[in-house]
């Protein structure tokens, strides 16, 4: 398959005629892609941006032993990643079962409900982004091991939330 950022892919876009572009999960978007809708592209990110740009970023909060800073954000797509402008930021919902398997499911979830909001305020016309200050860091996969740790952070970041916030 080819990349999006392929000739063939953007001339498969352009014919699409969209009024933005919704990605997850998805490698470095050139300009000359995420520029065809008239609206731009926007990105959901599982973290808190400006403060963790890049992969597995939840689970890198909870590893350095900040499991409150795990959220969700979705942003304009711009040039370098994980840079564009905040349209919404949430925390990430903190539940019974929350842990390095389900992360991934609980933080989907999240940033679909997140981004059907910011959706439908784009089109009523009511979202003003947000943009970043400061530089923030990117970081890269989570080692194994490091995630094991950061699941123990999770679970005993769950266990100490009140009942009635899980």
């Amino acid at each position: 398959c080819c990349s999006v950022n392929s000739p063939e892919a953007r001339a498969f876009l352009e014919q699409c005629d969209c009024d933005i572009f919704f990605v997850f999960g998805t490698g470095l978007i050139s300009p000359a892609t995420y520029r065809i809708p008239s609206r731009g592209s926007i990105n959901a990110h599982g973290g808190l941006l400006p403060n963790y740009r890049g992969l597995d970023t939840n689970l890198w909060a909870a590893y350095l032993g900040r499991p409150e800073d795990m959220r969700i954000t979705i942003h304009k797509v711009e040039k370098h990643f994980d840079t564009g402008a905040v349209l919404a930021s949430a925390e990430l919902p903190i539940v019974r079962d929350l842990n390095l398997v389900s992360i991934r499911y609980y933080t989907t979830l999240a940033l679909l409900e997140l981004a059907r909001n910011v959706l439908t305020k784009i089109q009523d016309g009511h979202v003003v982004g947000i943009q970043q200050k400061g530089d923030g860091k990117y970081f890269g996969p989570l080692p194994f091991v490091k995630k094991l740790i950061a699941n123990y952070k999770i679970k005993n970041f769950v266990a100490n939330r009140s009942a009635g916030d899980c």
